[in-house]
């Protein structure tokens, strides 16, 4: 699966087809995220937790999804784990992460480290790998830490993806998305 997104458009007016579908993506994203805390309300009242298909696939994925960008800084390994533990067992099947993570502050020395510390977990607890959707990121041009800045092509979508594979100590992944930072 492919999911590309970009946060900021300069000359929103002549936008081109893929800007297009991007700029629809994030509007919809901010959509969903008006709705994600609604729901969020909804699900601490009633005490379950809903979920959607994602897409077309006919994955459901929980309307709540556990962030990781903090995994590695401001969040411990053992916190991080923790934080595994307490979504899966309350029904949140939707971890999302990147390549590039943590973040705050973003350097060059903790780059993957989120992806390492969900991978220390997928080690302890091999037979709940199927137990939740992961969704990292590859990071595209304009982040410097990560290969130098250089765009996504074909070349650095493959490396990166082995990477990932081995940082999270897994041998799939369910959503893979690009992370435009440019």
């Amino acid at each position: 699966f492919l999911f590309c997104s970009q946060h900021l458009f300069s000359n929103v007016p002549t936008l081109k087809p893929m800007q297009d579908l991007q700029m629809r993506v994030q509007v919809d994203s901010m959509l969903r995220t008006v709705k994600n805390t609604t729901q969020e309300m909804k699900i601490r009242k009633e005490g379950k937790m809903h979920y959607n298909e994602m897409g077309r696939t006919g994955v459901k994925v929980s309307n709540l999804c556990l962030g990781t960008m903090t995994f590695g800084t401001q969040t411990s390994e053992a916190e991080g784990h923790a934080q595994m533990d307490f979504a899966l067992s309350n029904g949140i099947n939707f971890v999302d992460t990147a390549e590039m993570y943590p973040v705050n502050p973003i350097s060059a020395e903790t780059i993957g480290r989120t992806e390492e510390i969900l991978g220390t977990w997928n080690a302890k607890n091999p037979s709940k790998r199927g137990d939740y959707i992961l969704a990292t990121k590859h990071s595209g041009e304009g982040m410097a830490y990560v290969r130098d800045g250089a765009p996504i092509s074909s070349k650095t979508i493959a490396q990166t993806i082995e990477g990932n594979l081995r940082r999270l100590q897994t041998d799939y992944i369910d959503l893979y998305q690009f992370h435009l930072v440019k």
